[in-house]
Order: structure tokens, then C-alpha cells, then sequence
């Protein structure tokens, strides 16, 4: 029988908060064993970097100008979904939280469902654990392979312990989740702020509530984690754990900065990922997971996927080619989206609508590299090392950032000009 898989996702966690991509210490006890156990990738990014648009590339390992789901909007009927594929080869197909961001809903064929309010907000451990025994339980039941997406709500805003939740969450849904098992305050060393954000008492404030928000997260993935070992089946299991974006906080979600599509990724696949291993040398991108879950079921790869398959990289064997990764930003939750670029001069076009980064390995940090965007019909025969042009943003915003950047381990460097966020 091929791997059951769990692919685990957060929403809004930033790609340096985990304890083991050198986060502070004790938010993601579970993660850090789950990276002890499996493999993780320093250098992994996800397509776009905001929830909707993210996972729709995930699903369909097309990026967005070619699944049509750029923003909050369904993918393109036609396209291959995941889901559809892995059900085709017998697999049973389920989804924990986040079910309306894979729009429409009704097109991944999923057999097991959970929902935001039946999992305490997306925000109760033992929700997610009893809703993971039911659908393990089911699965065995009728002696078929299994795809389970659960999706944890934290630590998406509001924060733990926030004014935010409060202002939001009426009682009787607070009453529906419990808090994190730790929780951080200012009597608790968390280290410094990230690089990224100004050092102000109140930014303080709030980095230590999306630490708690994220150590509740960890609690999620430590009650579905449980439920695996409980059915007996995690030797049986290809985990993977990735966050959906960047933090929700200017320079990240919503952008194409390093801090936007910096992903957490780990992979954990009993006799095929050595434990403890770390991947700091290939540049992945999540639409590579399409592919890479296709080969470790043995389900044929569809025409015209943009990934490619990291079933190489997860056995310890090399592989070329994983030097450069790029992601593009398109539109935003409230439909705030970049507007169509000039015309280009030699009468092609470029993808409108879009910005994007390059991030690319290199031996030496001397100088950026700044590339044009490629035309239109140049994107489509490029495949996964396409980017879109950027333009000029609508509603007076500034010019989008053509954002590059030089990186050899633990180093970047980086130019800009400008931005286009949330």
C-alpha cells in the first residue's frame, strides 16, 4: 500500500519562529521533535505569500496566473487538483480547517470535513486530535491510503491574549478553544525582535502574543501528531508541515520580501528521510510538493505542472537545479490588487496584475541580482522558473517591488524598489 499522507499547515507563521529554523526557545516543542525525527529545508518558500492563493498553488503546483486562483478566487476549472488525483489511485481525501480557502470547495472531492467553528475557532488541540482519530479510524475501515490536510488557524490574527481577540471573538467562541500551553509575557526571554520590525514596546507586546498564538499552534500539531501514533500508522505516514505565509505584520505576509515567503518546511518519511537532516543548500518551493506527493504515491504527474519532484532531495541523493526559487504577489484579502503594467515596447505582454521576487544562490555577495521580468509568452514556456512583470499599484499606492536577492548560508542581501502589500 502506498504512504498515507499529512500534509500540516499554519496559518501566518513565520519561517524563522519554529525553535528549529533558530526561533526562540520552547514556542514549538512538537515541531523541533518532528524536525529531530525528519528533514527540514532552511531555504523553502511558498508561490504567494497570502493563505487563499497559497494553498490553491500547493493544490494544483501551478503558479497562480495559471491555476487562477491569483487572489481569493476558485481555481480554473480543468486544472488537476491533488486531491482528485490521490482519490483516483484509492486514496481517501479529508481536510481539517481553512476548508473555503481551496475554493471550489466542492472540486477537491473531500470525504472528511471539519470547519473553522468545529475545531474551537481552528484553534483546539483536542478538536483536531479527535476529528484526525475519526478520519484515521474511517480510513482503516475500509482498508484504503489516506490524504489528510490539517490546517491550524493559528497563529493567524487575532493573537492569543490580544485586545484583537477580544474585539473580535465574541465569549461563547473564546469559550470554544483553550490557551496555549505556554504562554508569553514579558517576564519570558524571547530574544530580540525580528530584524524586520522596529524595536517598540508595543511591537514587543504584540511578537510576544503571536508567540503564544504559535505555541497553541504547536499544540494543534502535537494533538493530530498524537492521533497518527494512536491508529498505529505513523510508520506508514509521509508528513509535512509548512506555514501558508509569512507573519502577518508589515515586510511579510502580503509581499514579496525574504520574511513573506520564507517557509518552515519540514518532511518527515520513515526510511526514506534520515532523521535530523537539514537542506540548506536547495531553493524549494511549495508548488513542488504537487509533484513530489504524486511520485511518493506512485500517481502518474499530470501535464503542465510548474513544480518539480523533491523525491531526490527527501532520499539524501543530488540533485541539480535547486539553486533559484521565485514567488509572486497578485492581490490581497480585501481585493486590493497591482494594476496592469505599461504595454511592453515589443508588442507582447506581461502578466498584469503582479509583482514578484527571485531568490537565487550565489557564491559571493558583491552585488544583487536584478533581472527583467520575462514577457508573456516567454513565462508560459518557461514553467516553474517563471516570474510576472510588476507594474504600478492602483488606488496611489507605489510602484511594486522587483525585489532581488544573493544568498549564500545564513547571509542575504537585497534590493528594492518599493512595495505592494496588505
Amino acid at each position: 500500500m502506498p504512504p498515507n499522507i499529512l500534509l500540516i499547515t499554519a496559518d501566518d507563521m513565520g519561517g524563522d519562529t519554529p525553535g528549529c529554523f533558530g526561533g526562540p526557545a520552547e514556542v514549538t516543542p512538537t515541531l523541533d521533535r518532528l524536525a529531530a525525527e525528519g528533514m527540514t529545508f532552511g531555504r523553502a518558500h511558498v508561490a504567494i505569500a497570502v493563505c487563499q492563493p497559497s494553498r490553491s498553488a500547493n493544490m494544483t503546483g501551478r503558479w497562480p496566473h495559471r491555476n487562477g486562483a491569483q487572489g481569493f478566487e476558485p481555481i480554473t476549472a480543468g486544472v488537476p487538483l491533488l486531491t482528485r488525483l490521490l482519490h483516483e489511485a484509492g486514496y481517501m481525501p479529508g481536510i481539517l480547517g481553512k476548508v473555503e480557502h481551496l475554493q471550489p470547495v466542492e472540486a477537491f472531492g473531500w470525504e472528511f470535513t471539519r470547519g473553522m467553528r468545529e475545531l474551537g475557532m481552528g484553534r483546539d488541540p483536542r478538536a483536531y486530535g479527535e476529528a484526525s482519530r475519526r478520519f484515521m479510524g474511517e480510513a482503516a475501515a475500509q482498508g484504503r491510503p489516506w490524504f489528510l490536510m490539517a490546517n491550524a488557524h493559528d497563529p493567524h490574527r487575532p493573537y492569543s491574549g490580544s485586545q484583537d481577540e477580544l474585539d473580535r471573538f465574541p465569549a461563547e467562541a473564546r469559550a470554544t478553544y483553550p490557551a496555549p500551553s505556554k504562554v508569553f509575557g514579558p517576564a519570558h526571554e524571547v530574544g530580540d525582535l525580528p530584524g524586520f520590525l522596529p524595536g517598540l514596546p508595543e511591537v514587543a507586546q504584540e511578537y510576544q502574543e503571536y508567540l503564544s498564538s504559535s505555541r497553541r499552534c504547536d499544540d494543534v500539531v502535537a494533538g493530530v501528531l498524537r492521533a497518527l501514533d494512536e491508529a498505529g500508522a505513523a510508520d506508514d505516514t509521509l508528513v509535512v508541515f509548512l506555514s501558508d505565509n509569512g507573519i502577518a505584520v508589515p515586510f511579510a505576509k502580503a509581499n514579496c520580501y525574504l520574511q513573506s515567503s520564507w517557509t518552515p518546511l519540514i518532511v518527515r518519511w520513515p526510511l526514506v528521510t534520515r532523521p535530523g537532516t537539514r537542506v540548506d543548500t536547495a531553493f524549494v518551493s511549495m508548488i513542488d510538493l504537487f509533484p513530489t506527493l504524486c511520485a511518493a504515491a506512485g500517481v502518474p504527474e499530470p501535464t503542465g505542472l510548474d513544480g518539480r519532484s523533491m523525491l531526490p532531495l527527501l532520499r539524501g541523493e543530488r540533485q541539480d537545479g535547486w539553486d533559484t526559487v521565485f514567488t509572486v504577489f497578485h492581490e490581497t484579502a480585501p481585493g486590493r490588487r497591482c494594476s496592469p503594467p505599461p504595454p511592453a515596447t515589443n508588442g507582447s505582454h506581461s502578466v498584469p496584475g503582479s509583482t514578484g521576487t527571485v531568490f537565487r544562490r550565489s557564491s559571493t555577495l558583491s552585488a544583487p541580482i536584478r533581472t527583467r521580468w520575462p514577457t508573456w509568452p516567454r513565462i508560459r514556456a518557461m514553467g516553474r522558473r517563471s516570474r510576472p512583470r510588476g507594474g504600478t499599484c492602483s488606488r496611489g499606492w507605489p510602484r511594486p517591488a522587483i525585489r532581488s536577492s544573493t544568498r549564500t548560508a545564513g547571509s542575504s542581501k537585497t534590493s528594492s524598489s518599493g512595495s505592494c502589500g496588505k
